[in-house]
């Protein structure tokens, strides 16, 4: 199987993540009020966020990554890029 079957699960499941937290955040509120689309945001974010993750699993493990190093990499690529909605410890 390749490589990019496998971070396309991760990006679909990551997406997924990235859309529910969209229609969450505007809830109640008027979709045309902005110049953006919050589906189109939310697929940007994940893909970038996935594109990151991704680079920095690279980084560590080379061509032998799969989706699980990419994975791995979610958390803390979410925590450091969007802040705002980063977790308290």
């Amino acid at each position: 199987m390749s490589l990019f079957w496998l971070q396309g699960d991760v990006l679909s499941g990551t997406m997924a993540a990235f859309v529910a937290w969209s229609l969450k955040a505007n809830e109640g509120k008027d979709a045309s009020a902005s110049n953006v689309p919050p589906l189109m945001l939310a697929a940007y974010g994940s893909c970038m966020t996935v594109r990151l993750a991704s680079k920095r699993a690279f980084e560590k493990h080379g061509r032998a990554m799969g989706a699980t190093d990419v994975m791995a990499e979610l958390g803390r690529t979410i925590d450091e890029e969007l802040p705002l909605h980063a977790t308290k410890s």
